[in-house]
Formats: C-alpha cells, structure tokens, sequence
C-alpha cells in the first residue's frame, strides 16, 4: 500500500499533504487486490484454469475439493 502511495505521488496523482486524508483510498484498492479470503498465492487470485503442474493437464479447478460446490 505504501508503494502504491509512492506510487501515485511520483506519478503526481498524490500531494504528499493529502496523504493522511487518502489514505482509506488506498486501503480498499489493496484490498480488492490482495483480499486476505484467498487461500493460495499469498492473497493473490489465482485463475481456476490455470495448470497446476508442468507435465501434466490437471488445471487448479481440478484440485478444488469442497467449498464452492457444497
């Protein structure tokens, strides 16, 4: 979140003065991004196509055992 702060002030989206009333801004924008409810990938979403293994087909929506589905 910070360097996204740092960020948006390089890119001149930020005045360093307005950074403590922004601040929830960027709070939720991290959120959407790294929601802490994702179990794999340190809170990152992960495509349910995506192959799970290099020399295999099995996709990750293979491996999924319970909690979409029940």
């Amino acid at each position: 979140m910070r360097s996204a702060m740092f960020l948006a002030v390089a890119e001149g989206r930020l005045n360093p003065g307005a950074a403590a009333s922004r601040v929830r801004e960027f709070i939720a924008a991290h959120n959407r991004q790294y929601s802490k409810y994702v179990p794999h990938g340190g809170g990152v979403m992960q495509s349910l196509d995506q192959q799970v293994y290099d020399d295999g087909p099995m996709r990750l929506v293979d491996t999924v055992a319970h909690g979409l589905w029940d």
